[in-house]
């Protein structure tokens, strides 16, 4: 095990692992607020993390944030990108896998 899979076995955390997720410019999804935290981790390129009342995140490959108590947040490719709902985005994603 990696260090950070040590420390979060140690927390014994529970949670669902989502698949990795490409996006084409420009994009943001947003995430409505719910009981979980998030883990996000940048594989590559370069992202921002908005969360209402705090500082707008930049992302860099390799990177890793952490939204806490399921707060509500936006990933965006810019920061001045539109964004649209997560359960939207999955539900298209959902659909094109079926045709």
């Amino acid at each position: 095990m990696d260090a950070l899979s040590d420390v979060l076995d140690s927390l014994k955390l529970k949670g669902v692992v989502y698949q990795k997720i490409r996006f084409t410019a420009p994009w943001g999804v947003c995430i409505a607020q719910d009981q979980y935290s998030q883990f996000w981790r940048l594989l590559k390129g370069r992202c921002y993390v908005s969360i209402p009342g705090e500082e707008m995140i930049k992302m860099n490959e390799g990177d890793f944030v952490l939204v806490p108590n399921g707060a509500a947040h936006r990933i965006l490719g810019h920061p001045k990108n539109a964004s649209v709902p997560a359960a939207r985005y999955v539900s298209a994603l959902q659909q094109s896998f079926r045709e």
